[in-house]
């Protein structure tokens, strides 16, 4: 089926750290011989967009999920065979692969099955008598020669030319829909060939004399010698109709895409042996059965900027983590087996991936360069979050060495574009950077949108407040908050709705107020999650003593 990739992407409301750190790691595991793609779980926000058009890099591909689809089962591959093959040739196919249910195709394109049993029925109860198909399929399936006329379709009633000539000029009816089968009567083949008969199968593999030849062609008369004897040819002429004769062409069928639960339920309701799977354009891929559901290859992913289940990709459970490379807090993925897990206290995930180019000895192209620089300025609100690191600062000198810009002024132009609201509607401000964290037995989920136009955000207060609680009240956190920070006044307006509003007060140690202004908090990671959470902590501890 399809070729196999291993997907790298990052957490869903994808930003730009997340967005570049997929790209470049990808595009190192190629570097390095891995069949790696990039992708991103949901829409490109405005920043990231500017960051991959200002360097050329086409955004990543959308994955929906990473469910185990019928494309990553085992699929047994068996050959098909055209509709026009006979019963009997596809017989033989089945008797010499040993499979009991073939598929019938044409250019690849799926039009249906026959089994075993549908041959076995159609010898039983088909019509007996009748006989639809090309003189020289008749050839191939009985061997012989044509004698006269040419390869053509064969349609008619079939007549077993046993009487002599004298009696079957009296009972017999034959016409130009007539298909005879005899042997070496030649008195009873001059009468079919004047009757003007469809056919003349000749038994026995014997020939005709010249005049008899020429008697044929005059009247149009088909003539097939076969080797079989008259007995066997009458048994087995049937067996020479086209295979789309008896065919089921309405059959259950997989899409590659299909999860395998769904397989799983199909194949319930559905107690067939094997199912073909065909994409939606009716290409044949192959037959599954129960049997391929024991052990199914799950899709490989490689995470980036994220290492908790909520923030990754629908059916994460279900795929083959193999790599994880991240600087948040430790989160609740787990694996079948042991992975490589790159895990480090610095501001981006682009400065671990720099680190794993200069540590691999890998050339960083311009392209690639200008993405992880992108990521780390993005992450560190260039280099003013308490998450910056000194291996941060290194390696925002080392990857703008390749790319020479001036530094702050490209920090600026992204800001700007990643900080404009206009067609933004308050529920894609407030979720398109919106993650969920657990502080002991709660969920929380925060928020947060860098802007340079805060009085946008503000003057519709009310309206961001309502949506927080919305929010809060379906998916019963303890606290929904959406956090706007001021890129220019290095600080943060908080808006927010809480069951309990004296956690935050708590936490940031003054009376909290919706809309306060926190002076130098702009880090959700560093700062605003872990204050909550020893917040919740000591309240809980001051309760329950």
């Amino acid at each position: 089926m399809e070729n196999r990739n291993i997907w790298v992407f990052g957490h869903r409301n994808p930003d730009t750290d997340s967005v570049c750190s997929a790209v470049a790691l990808a595009n190192l595991k190629k570097e390095l011989g891995m069949p790696a793609k990039a992708g991103v779980l949901g829409d490109i926000a405005p920043e990231t967009q500017f960051v991959l058009d200002r360097h050329r890099v086409p955004a990543p591909a959308l994955v929906k999920d990473v469910k185990t689809q019928v494309m990553d089962l085992n699929a047994d591959h068996v050959a098909s065979v055209e509709p026009k093959t006979t019963i009997l040739e596809s017989y033989q196919v089945m008797e010499q692969k040993r499979i009991r249910t073939l598929p019938v195709c044409t250019d690849g394109k799926l039009q249906g099955l026959i089994t075993m049993t549908d041959i076995a029925m159609d010898m039983i109860q088909g019509d007996i008598d009748q006989l639809s198909t090309t003189s020289d399929a008749i050839v191939r399936a009985l061997g012989g020669e044509i004698l006269t006329g040419t390869t053509k379709p064969i349609k008619g009633r079939i007549l077993v030319m046993a009487l002599n000539s004298t009696t079957l000029a009296k009972e017999a009816t034959m016409d130009e829909n007539t298909i005879t089968i005899v042997g070496d009567r030649i008195e009873t083949i001059v009468l079919a060939i004047e009757a003007g008969v469809k056919l003349i199968v000749l038994t026995g593999g014997k020939r005709l004399p010249d005049t008899l030849v020429q008697l044929a062609n005059s009247q149009g008369v088909t003539v097939v010698s076969v080797e079989t004897d008259t007995y066997t040819t009458a048994r087995k002429i049937t067996l020479c109709n086209h295979v789309e004769s008896i065919m089921r062409r309405e059959v259950i069928r997989f899409r590659p895409e299909e999860t395998l639960d769904n397989a799983r339920e199909k194949m319930r309701d559905n107690p067939h042996t094997l199912y073909p799977v065909v994409s939606a354009s009716g290409d044949y891929h192959g037959f599954i059965g129960r049997q391929n559901l024991l052990n199914p290859r799950r899709k490989q992913v490689i995470l980036v900027d994220h290492n908790e289940a909520p923030q990754s990709a629908v059916g994460i459970d279900e795929a083959e983590i193999l790599e994880i490379v991240d600087h948040h807090k430790l989160g609740n993925i787990r694996t079948a087996a042991p992975i490589r897990f790159t895990n480090k206290p610095v501001g981006s995930t682009c400065t671990i991936v720099y680190q794993m180019y200069r540590d691999q000895g890998v050339d960083i192209n311009k392209s690639m360069a200008g993405l992880m620089l992108s990521g780390i300025i993005s992450d560190t609100l260039f280099m003013k979050s308490p998450t910056t690191t000194r291996e941060d600062v290194e390696a925002m000198k080392a990857l703008n060495g390749i790319l020479g810009l001036d530094m702050e002024s490209y920090a600026m132009e992204m800001f700007k574009e990643g900080s404009k609201l206009e067609g933004r509607t308050v529920e894609d401000i407030i979720e398109k950077d919106f993650k969920i964290f657990e502080a002991g037995r709660r969920q929380i989920g925060i928020g947060q949108v860098f802007s340079m136009d805060i009085e946008g955000i503000l003057s519709n207060q009310e309206a961001y407040v309502s949506h927080l609680k919305k929010i809060h009240e379906q998916e019963r956190y303890a606290l929904t908050m959406l956090v706007v920070t001021d890129i220019i006044k290095e600080g943060s307006y908080l808006l927010y709705h809480s069951d309990d509003e004296a956690v935050l007060t708590m936490a940031l140690n003054t009376p909290a107020q919706e809309g306060m202004f926190a002076q130098w908090i702009v880090s959700r990671k560093k700062q605003i999650v872990p204050a909550l959470v020893d917040a919740y902590r000591r309240m809980d501890e001051e309760r329950s003593g």
